[in-house]
């Protein structure tokens, strides 16, 4: 079965351990606008996106039966700054230099920079399991 719609909506509406495979490719932080209002990968920060996640895998651990799996294909993002005024992508356009969450000083950045999106996303998953 193919679902098409909000995940988190879609998840909440199954049934516990009614699922044996998922497979999901989450859009990447602050790389597309698919023109959806909410959707994933448009929050100011990382760790935003990182919440998300976590809270989208949280329900989809619930209706995985206890033999089911999931296949995640989630790439890392590198963020910088534009090399000129023309540079397009929505990093540079909508997100100037809010990035004093991530690490970098605010009102620099690097030309370009990997965020370690994936490692973070490991660790904050592993986290909540933990509680």
């Amino acid at each position: 079965m193919i679902i098409n719609k909000d995940c988190l909506e879609a998840l909440r509406e199954m049934e516990s351990e009614s699922v044996d495979m998922v497979m999901t490719s989450p859009p990447y932080w602050a790389l597309r606008d698919y023109g959806v209002a909410g959707q994933l990968g448009l929050e100011p920060t990382f760790q935003e996106y990182i919440t998300k996640l976590c809270d989208i895998f949280d329900e989809v651990k619930r209706v995985l039966k206890k033999e089911g799996t999931c296949w995640v294909n989630l790439g890392d993002t590198y963020f910088g700054k534009p090399k000129s005024s023309e540079s397009g992508g929505l990093q540079n356009k909508n997100y100037g230099n809010k990035r004093s969450e991530t690490g970098m000083i605010k009102g620099e950045r690097f030309i370009k920079i990997l965020i370690l999106l994936i490692n973070a996303y490991a660790v904050s998953l592993t986290a909540s399991k933990l509680k």
